[in-house]
């Protein structure tokens, strides 16, 4: 954590004209969505935005039209599959409009305290692989940035038994990687995390019904999922990520290079 926070430190040196325009503009960015520091993660009724009966419906029709058996050939992770052609994101579509609402773009802005990068959209379908537990199936924290928001949006009943989003908050995940001195390359079984805290009655489920909106920090916030009781279930959701512009996976002149950069003169 501490060479991270360092290369950040200098790398905000070297973008100080771009981080402090986003850091201004953070402060314009107020909203009704606050993801408390201290856990690191929000669950919150998607009823408040408009946008997720659209966005449920758009990502069951991604479902429907995929071959689930040549994507799982070509996945990096066969039981959390990605299943959105980047191609078919336009301005309009569900799930953009849904990444660039004020509301969900304020949350993320507050919580980074600057005005993050759009870094991926997508959806994704999970289900039992018949593999034994691997990669982001067991606890871990993401290397993307110091501090980064994924949302979540559940696009079917997910309950204790279809593999939930499982994570401790940011102060307990803290606990543990000082304790077992963490590398983000590192994947900690249960068995060593509920040794440092004693049990892992801290660990929170993101469940509820289609629509279940959730912001997490995953970076700071140890995690994991796509555990199946049983092999029949499944899960789908939408995911969209934003980071900051000090993030590890971008490049130096990121504004260059950025994802959705088209979108930004159409």
């Amino acid at each position: 954590d501490d060479a991270r926070r360092e290369y950040r430190r200098c790398r905000e040196l070297q973008i100080a004209t771009q981080m402090g325009t986003r850091r201004r503009a953070a402060d314009l960015a107020a909203g009704p969505v606050h993801i408390p520091r201290d856990k690191g993660f929000l669950s919150c009724d998607g009823a408040r935005f408009p946008d997720i009966p659209a966005v449920v419906a758009s990502a069951r029709k991604v479902l429907a039209s995929v071959n689930l058996e040549k994507v799982k050939l070509k996945a990096n992770k066969r039981f959390m599959m990605k299943l959105l052609d980047q191609k078919s994101l336009t301005l309009d579509s569900p799930f953009m409009r849904l990444a660039l609402h004020p509301d969900i773009v304020a949350a993320a802005t507050r919580y980074l305290g600057v005005v993050p990068i759009l870094q991926f959209v997508n959806v994704y379908f999970s289900s039992e692989s018949g593999e034994q537990l691997s990669k982001s199936q067991l606890f871990h924290c993401d290397s993307d940035d110091v501090e980064q928001v994924k949302v979540w949006v559940l696009c079917e009943e997910t309950t204790p038994e279809t593999g939930p989003l499982t994570l401790l908050p940011s102060a307990e995940s803290e606990l543990v990687r000082k304790t077992v001195g963490y590398t983000y390359d590192m994947l900690l079984p249960h068995e060593q995390v509920s040794e440092v805290l004693g049990g892992l009655g801290a660990q929170h489920q993101f469940l509820g019904p289609p629509g279940t909106v959730g912001f997490f920090d995953t970076s700071r916030c140890l995690h994991f999922g796509s555990r199946f009781a049983d092999r029949n279930m499944t899960r789908l959701i939408v995911m969209l990520q934003y980071v900051t512009p000090l993030s590890f996976i971008l490049p130096a002149e990121y504004w260059e290079h950025a994802r959705y950069r088209t979108f930004g003169t159409a």
